[in-house]
């Protein structure tokens, strides 16, 4: 396996930060969607997938271990989270908007497709986020519980993960070419910009 290099590691803490203020910031606003991804995202683009994984799944179990335990159970979606945004920088998806929007649409649904399992067999549907007020109004309408998360999901996921990587994609084009470069992928990132 890759080691991680030094730059890797010292803003995976950064963006395992950026996760939980995201998060708090969703609860506190009582919002259907979770803005935790955010910095798992930003690790991804600029160091690559295992980078991205390692962020997305230190979050929950911080969070599962300080915050509230569910989190622990939906570690493996912030993992394939990081992973797919990572493995998209690789191959230079982040060079135009059309492409980022695809990558947009592949993280919801990943996100959809990891998540919804989850949230059925091990809460029932409930899982406790604001999503389960969505899932809730799908139950109503007479939809089955597969079905009823499954359409929350596709709801609070697709704009959650296009919204955290909007964020996480501004932030990039933020940073200086001088520091850019000392990240793994600096270098295609840099080449994106011209």
């Amino acid at each position: 396996m890759k080691k991680l290099g030094m730059m890797t590691l010292l803003v995976i803490p950064i963006a395992i930060a950026i996760n939980l203020i995201g998060r708090q910031i969703t609860q506190m606003l009582a919002l259907p969607i979770f803005l935790d991804t955010i910095g798992t995202i930003l690790v991804g683009i600029l160091t690559g997938p295992i980078g991205g994984m390692t962020t997305g799944l230190l979050t929950n179990a911080v969070r599962g271990a300080t915050v509230n335990p569910v989190s622990l159970y939906f570690a493996p979606v912030s993992g394939v989270i990081g992973l797919i945004a990572g493995f998209a920088a690789k191959k230079g998806f982040y060079s135009d908007w059309k492409k980022t929007l695809l990558i947009g649409i592949i993280l919801s649904l990943a996100g959809v497709l990891v998540a919804t399992p989850i949230a059925v067999i091990a809460f029932g549907g409930a899982d406790g986020s604001g999503s389960s007020i969505v899932t809730g109004f799908f139950l109503a309408t007479g939809q089955g519980i597969w079905r009823a998360v499954f359409s929350a999901k596709i709801i609070t996921e697709s704009i959650d993960k296009i919204l955290a990587l909007i964020v996480a994609i501004l932030i990039v084009r933020n940073i200086p070419e001088s520091t850019l470069v000392k990240f793994a992928l600096g270098n295609k990132l840099i080449k994106s910009r011209r």
